[in-house]
């Protein structure tokens, strides 16, 4: 799936950096100089799943708006406290154009600095970064 939705926000105008974990996303983003405009995370994801993911990187980086990916998210996310950690949830099957205006929507609606929207950080059964063309499309909403 990470491949997938990589290659398809790449040829979105998107660039795209990956990890192979959870645990590799937090140390990403704790490494990295360059500020993100977004996190995508699977909810679904072995040793720690993304709403571990998101409550670490919430703590961490609350100026940060994480977008869930996931077939089942209300699985996951079970109390309002789970759904406002996220900005927004696509659901897998959506398609890439879909993917890129929530992402696009969710970078915009942070309304951080243009040279800081710049790089979107996608986390999934491995994980992914990437650089979004400037844009504001509709507003959030999955």
């Amino acid at each position: 799936m990470r491949e997938i939705v990589s290659l398809g926000l790449r040829r979105m105008g998107f660039e795209v950096v990956t990890a192979a974990s959870g645990r590799a996303a937090l140390d990403f983003l704790a490494l990295n100089t360059v500020p993100l405009a977004a996190l995508v995370t699977d909810l679904t994801m072995p040793q720690m799943d993304g709403l571990q993911l998101a409550t670490s990187v919430s703590r961490l980086h609350p100026e940060l708006p994480i977008v869930a990916f996931s077939g089942d998210p209300y699985r996951h996310l079970k109390t309002p406290a789970d759904r406002r950690l996220f900005a927004a949830v696509v659901l897998k099957g959506a398609s890439s154009h879909r993917l890129r205006d929530i992402v696009l929507a969710v970078i915009a609606e942070a309304a951080a600095p243009a040279e800081q929207t710049q790089l979107a950080f996608a986390a999934g059964e491995s994980h992914h970064g990437v650089r979004a063309p400037a844009a504001a499309l509709e507003s959030r909403g999955a």
